[in-house]
């Protein structure tokens, strides 16, 4: 069934659209979603009149670019992209009604009904006291014709008190069962990685559990404007639930630390006496991720009360990976059930111990159905497997086929995942198009509001316009990186793409490396700044000194280790072996790497000169 022609004046009966909990007035031309007016805009209520009018049907691409922008203008594909983005979060946590089908168009999967104006008919005379005409029944959805009595047709008395007294009852027993479930709730899971359930929300409104869950499942898919506006939602509406603010501070700490700090207090202001041991702990690691603490007290501890979380599992198995324990990290990743439903998180959890080095791992991605038969996550792990085995080509048409896959079915996180790396495989593959694919990696990060990951993505397009000797374009952007970093862990990788291929650093190298707290995550960190800072003001001496303390400190056991193994190639030291896999956390280091296999195999013998 085809979409009406809306550049016609609809029939003035018709008043709007119901589905699910949605209400579209046409009337008003508003989006009420569970009671509430929504903000839209005309072009999202046209489309979304569209789809209604549709009624279940599918809506060809080609077909909606006509309707909303007709007259032949130059409209891109990525418009209408934005478009069911921004409509599918105003629907909130009925968005996922609108449904992408793949390489055709649009269609709303959910039953719909119609607001429709029509007259009460005129009411007929009573035969007598007990007889009265039926009279039009006003309905959503199609009407009812209603065949009347006949006006001979006497209902007697006793009769009548039997049907009101039967419906009396069924409205009675209708309204305990009601009472019964709000008494009773069944204790549902809001989202089973983190083991989290209704009863740990600590809510006083019966919708809370369904929007933290709807936020959730958008925050996997990579739309985290989306989630973020789930979880004010359910913020405002349900005073006494602290976790839409506590995942709110994790969410925004990239963009604004004071804005995450007013969400972690206004988290913990919620958190009574009577809280729940995992949900202050829930709150306690959130609380840490977000200020960029140590997370492995309440995270160790919210496993011992959840041992199924399987989401905290992994976490602290890259807890690990970040001390550059690859061993308990493989332990930990081992221990994560592959019972699991989502391919797409199965995929993460095989192709991280494939990195890692786990043999079985390899045919355990291939006998996994949630994998296999999952185009997305199947293309996700031949990528992996491809890059940690050094097949970067192979590895690089997988990321490309996973990228494709995931757009279509809206799974934007493992869309971006294999768009960064698919541009890391062609960047350490010197592929021709590597400057394109991390430019277009760029914008799916800003897009998806992954702050974080852009810097990091413009720091690898540093060295990418270094290598092509475009100076100008290195400085500007690693001034853009730095000035929009969101992260202080990210201070040092900046400065240290700076320093190592001679371009003017962006911030001041004594204070950031004065500001390392030191540990084992960032152990040498400051030592190994200041080395590399020595060596390119000419001071060769003073660069040696400051890397023996680095390695005395435990360089070698963090994510720098490989910008410690250049500098000591170009100190004069045998070159040492270098690999980056898994490609995280820290994907900047991937450059030292490089610089360093090219340092190798050119046997360089000049001194290093800036490029100023």
């Amino acid at each position: 069934m085809a979409a009406p022609d809306l550049s016609r004046p609809s029939d003035k009966r018709l008043l709007g659209y119901r589905f699910a909990g949605v209400v579209l007035d046409l009337r008003r031309q508003t989006l009420v979603v569970d009671g509430a007016d929504v903000a839209s805009t005309p072009l999202m209520l046209r489309l979304l009149q569209m789809l209604c009018a549709a009624d279940g049907h599918l809506l060809k691409r080609q077909e909606i670019f006509d309707k909303l922008w007709p007259g032949g203008q130059e409209v891109s594909e990525s418009s209408l992209s934005q478009l069911v983005w921004r409509l599918r979060g105003a629907l909130g946590p009925y968005g996922e009604h609108v449904a992408t089908v793949r390489g055709s168009g649009l269609r709303l999967d959910a039953p719909i009904s119609t607001e429709l104006d029509f007259q009460r008919a005129p009411r007929k005379p009573h035969v007598d006291d007990e007889v009265e005409a039926p009279r039009p029944i006003h309905l959503v959805g199609t009407p009812v014709a209603v065949e009347p009595a006949p006006a001979t047709a006497i209902v007697e008395p006793r009769r009548r008190w039997s049907r009101r007294w039967t419906g009396g009852l069924v409205v009675l027993l209708l309204s305990l069962a009601v009472v019964a479930g709000l008494l009773w709730p069944r204790d549902s899971v809001v989202i089973a990685g983190y083991a989290l359930n209704a009863s740990d929300l600590q809510s006083s409104r019966a919708g809370t559990a369904k929007l933290v869950s709807a936020a959730f499942k958008a925050e996997n898919a990579g739309e985290r404007s989306r989630a973020k506006a789930l979880m004010q939602s359910a913020h405002q509406t349900d005073p006494t639930t602290p976790v839409p603010a506590v995942m709110l501070a994790w969410w925004t700490e990239d963009a604004s630390k004071k804005e995450a700090q007013a969400w972690l207090d206004a988290a913990h202001a919620r958190i009574t006496a009577e809280s729940s041991p995992y949900l202050r702990l829930f709150c306690d690691y959130f609380t840490a991720r977000t200020k960029g603490e140590s997370v492995r007290g309440p995270l160790n501890a919210l496993i011992d009360l959840r041992p199924q979380a399987w989401y905290l599992q992994y976490s602290s198995a890259h807890d690990q990976l970040g001390n550059r324990e690859r061993a308990g990290a493989l332990r930990s990743l081992q221990q994560i059930p592959l019972d699991q439903t989502d391919g797409e998180l199965l995929a993460e959890v095989v192709t991280d111990r494939i990195s890692l080095g786990d043999r079985d791992a390899r045919s355990l991605a291939t006998e996994l159905p949630p994998i296999n038969q999952n185009p997305v996550a199947a293309a996700y792990v031949r990528g992996r497997a491809a890059y940690s085995r050094g097949d970067l080509a192979q590895a690089m048409e997988a990321f490309d086929q996973c990228r494709t896959a995931a757009g279509e079915r809206r799974q934007y996180t493992m869309q971006r995942r294999a768009s960064e790396f698919g541009a890391l495989a062609a960047l350490e593959s010197d592929s021709d198009d590597a400057a394109q694919r991390i430019d277009a990696t760029i914008r799916l990060c800003h897009d998806q509001d992954e702050q974080s990951c852009e810097t990091e993505m413009l720091g690898l397009q540093v060295f990418a316009a270094v290598r092509a000797g475009h100076a100008d374009v290195a400085r500007s952007t690693l001034a853009n990186a730095w000035a929009h970093n969101p992260r202080d862990y990210l201070k040092p990788p900046l400065l240290l793409m700076a320093l190592e291929n001679g371009l003017p650093v962006p911030g001041d190298v004594a204070a950031t490396a004065q500001a390392q707290s030191g540990g084992t995550v960032f152990g040498g960190v400051s030592d190994l700044l200041l080395a590399w800072d020595a060596f390119v003001r000419g001071d060769p001496d003073g660069a040696r000194r400051q890397l023996s303390l680095a390695r005395g400190h435990g360089i070698a056991g963090t994510y720098h280790a490989e910008d410690a193994l250049l500098l000591a190639a170009r100190l004069g030291e045998p070159p040492g072996s270098c690999r980056v896999d898994p490609p995280y956390p820290n994907s900047l280091r991937l450059s030292a790497c490089i610089a360093l296999r090219d340092f190798e195999k050119m046997q360089m013998k000049q001194p290093f000169t800036p490029l100023l």
